[in-house]
């Protein structure tokens, strides 16, 4: 069959070949490269969230932190030191709503929200009512009274 195929044909059908496979390599390292761009850029996206959302957190520990040193000292530096961790944490929280929209973590985020609204509500009545039982008094003063 090959054998009246001249070897100018050979030789231009071996490079036709070859340069059709490596045009297929080409493509599919193209694709490759491209396929693994979109998985890093994914990655990267769910890294910063994920940054955020611990940076949101780590807030909110502090915040309970400045909490339990207001109710046990009851001391001014601590309801100042809780609020500007608060402002902190609202400002977190917004950068947070922000950046993340994906419906299903913005939809656990104003959740967070919801919360944090909660919280900072049954914090302002444990202050005023903190302040209607005795105002110069910490909870320790209280709790060695006995």
């Amino acid at each position: 069959m090959f054998k009246n195929i001249t070897v100018g044909k050979k030789i231009t059908a071996e490079f036709g070949l070859i340069f059709f496979l490596l045009l297929i390599v080409g493509f599919e390292g193209y694709w490759g490269l491209k396929n693994s761009s979109d998985g890093f850029m994914g990655y990267r996206e769910m890294a910063r969230h994920t940054n955020l959302a611990g940076r949101l957190q780590t807030n909110m520990l502090i915040s309970r932190m400045n909490v339990k040193n207001y109710l046990t000292s009851g001391s001014d530096e601590a309801l100042k030191a809780f609020n500007e961790r608060w402002e902190k944490l609202i400002g977190f929280q917004a950068e947070v709503q922000k950046e993340i929209q994906d419906p299903k973590r913005a939809a656990l985020i104003n959740e967070i929200e919801s919360v944090l609204v909660d919280y900072r509500k049954g914090f302002d009545q444990v202050i005023k009512y903190k302040e209607q039982r005795v105002p110069s008094a910490s909870l320790r003063d209280l709790v060695f009274l006995e």
